[in-house]
Formats: C-alpha cells, structure tokens, sequence
C-alpha cells in the first residue's frame, strides 16, 4: 500500500471503531431531538460523514464522544434551519433551552429506568435493554438463549413493571 491509501485506511479504521463505539447513542439522542427514526438515521449517518472529514482537525480538547454529540448537534441545527422548523425570529438559544431542559428531565428519568433495571434478572435487563437499542425479537432471543415467544413475554412484563412503577414515582 501506498502511503494516501495507508492513510486512508487508518481513517477508515478510526472512523469504524467510533461507529462502533457511539452510533447507538448518538442515534438516541438524533431520536430524541427529531422524534423521527428515519430522519435521525439520516442525520447519523451525516454526522460520521462530517466526522470523517473533521478527523484529522480533531485536536483531543474533548472526548471523542462528546466531539461527536457536538457535530450531531450541530447537523440537528442544521436540519432544523433547512426545514424552515426554525424561523428567523426565533432566537436560536430559546430553541437550545428547551431542548437542555427536557434533557435533564430525560437524565433524571434514564437514571431511575437504569437503577430499576438493576432489580431485575439478568436476562430480563438484557431483553429489556437490547430491545430499546431497536434489536430485534429474534436477535434477542438468540442472544439469551431463549424462544423469541419468551423474549416477547420477558419484554411486555418488564415494560409493563417499568411503566407502573415509574407511574407511581410521578415520571410518568
């Protein structure tokens, strides 16, 4: 290999091992600000495409992660300026307000679903978890070794649980 086609493939590498590493989470919090699956699988996918030409301007002052929520971010402003969601008069930092403050509701509300979780059986925090990052039944059920009847069953209970309990703790 030539030294460009070297170079080429350590980004390649780079940007794979950030993929692999942030894509999930990156994806929920796009979710989260889009309400929209498929246009926050477009803006994910536009975020590594930025990234990739931003890797080699990446100057290690943060982490990688909050690197790439800080481009995700900003393709999210992006979209919402191109989808006219955004008006001129609207002062961007209301728009920005908003959105931080439903995030610390949101934290507030994961961290009671992750210290709830931790009360149940392994394999019913596996289902439970893998089922939120979207995998399906069957990829579930081959995970923990089960039927994917018992998966769905395992799921419908624990959410079930999860939603009466954090109804009457006032988060729902």
């Amino acid at each position: 290999m030539n030294g460009i086609n070297q170079k080429e493939a350590a980004v390649m590498q780079a940007i794979e091992g950030l993929y692999d590493a942030y894509a999930a989470d990156l994806y929920r919090y796009l979710l989260f600000l889009t309400h929209d699956a498929a246009l926050s699988e477009d803006l994910l996918s536009e975020t590594f495409m930025r990234a990739i030409g931003a890797l080699s301007a990446f100057r290690g002052e943060s982490s990688e992660k909050t690197w790439l929520f800080g481009i995700a971010r900003n393709v999210w402003l992006s979209q919402l300026k191109k989808s006219k969601k955004l008006s001129g008069d609207e002062p961007l930092a209301d728009c920005l307000s908003v959105s931080v403050e439903e995030i610390a509701e949101n934290r507030a509300l994961i961290d009671r679903i992750k210290t709830l979780m931790n009360t149940r059986s392994e394999t019913e925090r596996t289902i439970f978890w893998m089922r939120a990052d979207g995998y399906a039944y069957a990829q579930i059920a081959a995970r923990c070794n089960i039927h994917e009847n018992t998966a769905r069953v395992l799921f419908s209970r624990v959410k079930r649980w999860l939603t009466d309990t954090l109804s009457k703790e006032g988060f729902l």
